[in-house]
């Protein structure tokens, strides 16, 4: 058993010497000195200075001892016998009172000035130190797999449980009902659980080594005052009394000014087209590499007028961009009807400058080739559409004199 400082982490004191195999838990007592049990049935008693052990009871349990704590000035324990032990150090060895869980005890906790709670299994009981008889009250079926942990709150009024479900739930140990449980549920199997003593953390240990620290926020309270200071222009307000200090109201004064809706900013072609730099706005578009927004400049400069002039008067390094969006995106459905107007006025500008710049060069003949390709394309698809106007037209002409038909020979049965 080891005694550590909460705040460095240091060990303080090594138990030793007092139990022979794993040691299953541990806990001070209101004298400061330690008790602890273990898997060889024995109860020890620990002196927190000198770190030996003061007493040990043998055979404290028929079976392992799983958990122990202390209540009411006494000892209690509980083991894989099923039972919930409570001792008095200062007398004998023998139990002062036992308790029948009906099952392996896994947890014990003190839970008021004299009662405690046993876990084992999926049940979880609540007992007076006065009655050994029977539970205060049997949470049966707590959770879905077995209890690993209990807990109380500070004010002594909810009881936490962890389960190997992985779930957190919260009971009321005054109507003996489950008022909360967690929002999720954990990965893993929850072995611990402790609560903060201004029950405003919790905390939850997994058996995947996971500490999870879970924070509840507090809520603001209004100034009681505040909100009851009649507001301005009102009779109550007219008639606040003899008491009141004129200087004061002007402290609490608010003037509600217009709130200005902040502006979006614009895009930086936006603010180009916006303050008339229409070249400016054709290049902030390609460099979004956005079809939709650089044809819809294009249409934009084509309805101000100002298509031309954002195209004219471009040199090599500026004229590259807007030929390679127009041979890329001129087949396309989408864009084909705005594009070929800017491929014809582009071919009208720098049809002078063909042969100067290979790369533009090739540009133009890509522009040529895909526009080209799409009239051949869509010169096919005419036929076609001719072609099948054609079949239909036959198909709806002998529907007709079907109908004619049996138009026809309809009355000559009848007759």
């Amino acid at each position: 058993v080891h005694v550590v400082d909460a705040q460095t982490g240091a060990t303080l004191r090594r138990l030793t010497k007092g139990h022979e195999l794993l040691c299953r838990d541990a806990c001070f007592l209101r004298s400061n000195d330690v008790v602890s049990c273990s898997d060889d049935k024995s109860i020890v008693a620990w002196d927190s200075v000198t770190g030996q052990p003061v007493k040990r009871i043998k055979d404290a349990h028929e079976d392992v001892v799983k958990s122990i704590c202390e209540v009411d000035g006494l000892v209690a324990s509980c083991g894989y016998d099923g039972l919930a032990k409570l001792w008095d150090l200062r007398t004998g060895g023998s139990a002062v009172r036992q308790f029948n869980h009906r099952g392996q005890c896994e947890v014990i906790k003190q839970c008021g000035s004299s009662l405690f709670a046993t876990a084992g299994g999926n049940d979880i009981c609540v007992w007076d130190t006065s009655n050994d008889r029977a539970p205060v009250h049997r949470f049966r079926d707590a959770h879905a797999r077995s209890v690993g942990a209990l807990c109380v709150d500070a004010d002594e009024d909810r009881l936490v449980t962890a389960g190997l479900d992985g779930l957190v739930k919260v009971h009321s140990l005054r109507d003996h009902t489950t008022v909360a449980r967690a929002a999720a549920r954990y990965a893993h199997e929850c072995l611990c659980v402790a609560v903060a003593p201004e029950n405003r953390v919790l905390v939850v240990g997994t058996a995947r080594g996971l500490l999870d620290v879970r924070a509840r926020e507090e809520k603001k309270h209004k100034d009681r005052k505040k909100t009851l200071q009649p507001p301005g222009g009102t009779f109550r307000h007219f008639n606040r009394g003899q008491g009141f200090a004129p200087g004061s109201s002007i402290k609490n004064l608010v003037v509600v000014g217009s709130n200005k809706t902040e502006h979006k900013r614009l895009a930086p072609h936006d603010e180009a087209l916006r303050k008339f730099r229409y070249g400016d706005a054709l290049d902030e578009a390609l460099r979004t590499r956005d079809p939709i927004i650089v044809v819809s400049v294009l249409d934009e400069l084509e309805r101000r007028g100002g298509r031309r002039n954002a195209l004219q008067r471009r040199d090599e390094k500026r004229l590259e961009p807007v030929l390679a969006f127009v041979a890329a995106h001129v087949a396309h459905p989408r864009y084909a009807e705005s594009l070929t107007g800017v491929a014809a006025q582009l071919a009208d500008l720098y049809g002078d400058a063909l042969g100067a710049h290979p790369a533009l060069d090739e540009l133009f003949a890509k522009i040529s080739q895909n526009i080209a390709s799409e009239a051949s394309s869509q010169k096919a698809l005419l036929g076609l559409s001719g072609a099948v106007g054609v079949l239909l037209a036959e198909n709806d002409a002998r529907s007709l004199r079907l109908e004619r038909a049996r138009e026809e020979v309809a009355p000559v049965d009848d007759e």
